[in-house]
């Protein structure tokens, strides 16, 4: 005898249903194809994640900021030159007296080495980025070569304003330029660090024995920035400086560059740096979410 439950007032027995052979084959049939979505939903995560990640290693490779030259290095055997070019708003300047100190010499690995007469000087001058590092790196060096009493090579500029020094060893160049009084004016030029050879950027840059854009120049030519201030009496214009020659100075036209074939990096550099890193972990979660669902799958 078959018990009777008692239900709730107004609920009714519900009845069940056997299932139906179609209604099985059907569930069959989508239980492969929903794991074939699945499958295909995973691979293309992967598929967007490798791409994500491919795009960020190239952006990385095109905009990492470095600090040391490009991967080509040097050839170590062969001798540079270092051309002056002493001249104001393109009117050359005569008689300029120039200091060439050998600073650094190049390694075989790409990096540099101070020369005997810095060795005890402290300078850094591998891992150095920026401009203005490198003018920091060219000060110190001159307030140590000259309490030093370092060796120096003297040029002087001829009447075209050439200072020319040749058969020089692959390595850093500290140069230092004697301030110079004419036409009433007194014109002086920060220190600066010159590489020879130098890297060149552009074909603008590339000179003798540059074979294309991101080559090694061995002939060096560099234009010194000068900067004059008028003297206390003389009758020259003010050249937009106070009377008595007190004043920054008026820089030359078209040397806004300095970095002479050292390596800088620009906030734009370390933003794309940035930038890279981030897309690169998202193509990493992309492809570790995509090997989630593999696993899953297969459990």
């Amino acid at each position: 005898m078959t018990k009777q439950r008692n239900l709730p007032v107004g609920f009714t027995q519900p009845s069940v249903k056997a299932a139906t052979p179609s209604a099985c084959f059907a569930g069959q049939l989508l239980r492969p194809a929903e794991s074939l979505a699945r499958f295909a939903l995973s691979m293309a995560q992967f598929a967007i994640g490798a791409i994500v990640l491919l795009a960020a290693l190239l952006l990385l490779l095109q905009w990492a900021p470095s600090s040391a030259y490009a991967a080509s290095k040097p050839d170590l055997d062969q001798r540079g030159s270092l051309t002056l070019v002493c001249a104001y708003d393109s009117a050359p300047m005569s008689d300029v007296e120039c200091k060439v100190y050998e600073l650094a010499r190049f390694e075989s690995d790409g990096s540099f080495v101070l020369t005997e007469n810095f060795a005890q000087s402290g300078l850094e001058v591998n891992d150095v980025s920026s401009a203005s590092a490198w003018r920091k790196v060219a000060e110190q060096a001159l307030e140590y070569a000259q309490s030093s009493k370092a060796k120096a090579t003297e040029l002087g500029a001829n009447k075209i304003g050439i200072a020319y020094v040749g058969n020089l060893e692959p390595g850093l160049y500290l140069v230092d330029i004697a301030q110079k009084k004419l036409n009433g004016y007194r014109y002086t030029s920060l220190p600066v660090v010159l590489s020879v050879p130098n890297l060149s950027t552009n074909e603008a840059e590339a000179g003798e024995g540059a074979l294309d854009e991101g080559s090694w120049t061995y002939s060096v030519v560099a234009q010194p920035k000068f900067e004059r201030t008028k003297l206390k009496g003389s009758d020259a214009p003010t050249d937009g400086h106070s009377a008595d020659g007190q004043g920054s100075g008026a820089k030359n036209k078209g040397d806004e560059d300095e970095s002479h074939g050292l390596l800088q990096t620009s906030d734009a550099d370390r933003l794309f740096f940035v930038l890279g890193i981030l897309v690169m972990l998202a193509g990493a979660l992309g492809i570790a979410r995509a090997a989630r669902y593999r696993l899953k799958e297969n459990e």
